[in-house]
């Protein structure tokens, strides 16, 4: 608990106004202090450590210009109330809104590399992208198919949604009974959780539809039929040259 709570209208400068003003001679581990910033939207919390010793970096780590030793404030928080800036804001802890963000420009950046949040209400990875899918004989290694398709995904937190379109597919090469893969995923399959909706054509199975899977960085399809189970597709079901196969797929990672 705060032994004193105080209250400024600045961060730095060294001023009575300011937090790195007050006398560490004077302050307590666990003090407190609110700054509403004066000029700004912004209201900063801080906490006094005691024996921190860290360097100064505004506003994350204030240290009092006077008598500082191992103490320095701490920020614990940030609320912003209407902000409107087109030179964008950098916040060093959490960013409290009561409201709703209004985002006039229309973007959310996420990192390239995805920084994982173990809270269930935390979004914490977002990206969209294209992919290369082909056809293979095998879920690794084996024949590749010459032709190429394309594929385009969206990734967001841990569930990838991914379109995929190959056409005139070439067998040539590719061993006749073994499964038809479609490789290589954006993202390897975490979970054998995965669902999708195949369109085909000239492919010849006996079954009464088609449904995708996918495993480990590959997508096999199951020829379902009703009462009596299903069978993973082959690659002679695939007329050469003329086959053609149009996907989209969800799956856990």
């Amino acid at each position: 608990m705060a032994k004193t709570f105080y209250v400024r209208t600045g961060l730095i400068g060294g001023t009575s106004d300011d937090l790195d003003g007050i006398n560490g001679a004077s302050l307590l581990a666990d003090d407190a202090c609110f700054v509403p910033l004066s000029g700004s939207n912004f209201w900063y919390f801080y906490e006094l450590d005691s024996t921190s010793g860290s360097a100064e970096s505004s506003p994350d780590i204030i240290s009092p210009d006077s008598n500082a030793g191992n103490k320095r404030w701490l920020l614990q928080g940030v609320r912003a109330q209407d902000i409107q800036t087109t030179s964008g804001v950098t916040v060093g802890a959490d960013l409290i809104v009561n409201d709703r963000i209004n985002l006039i420009g229309g973007q959310i950046a996420f990192p390239a590399t995805a920084v994982p949040s173990a809270d269930p209400n935390t979004m914490d990875d977002y990206e969209e992208g294209t992919f290369t899918p082909s056809v293979y004989d095998a879920i690794t290694a084996g024949n590749k198919s010459a032709t190429d398709g394309t594929g385009t995904y969206t990734k967001t937190g841990d569930r990838v949604d991914a379109s995929i379109k190959i056409e005139n597919i070439d067998t040539t090469g590719l061993t006749g009974g073994n499964i038809a893969y479609i490789r290589t995923l954006p993202f390897t399959v975490d979970v054998i959780d995965s669902n999708g909706v195949v369109r085909t054509s000239n492919i010849t199975f006996a079954g009464n539809y088609l449904v995708a899977t996918a495993s480990s960085l590959a997508v096999r399809m199951l020829n379902i039929t009703t009462a009596a189970g299903s069978s993973s597709l082959t690659v002679v079901a695939i007329a050469d040259d003329t086959g053609d196969i149009l996907m989209t797929i969800r799956y856990g990672v």
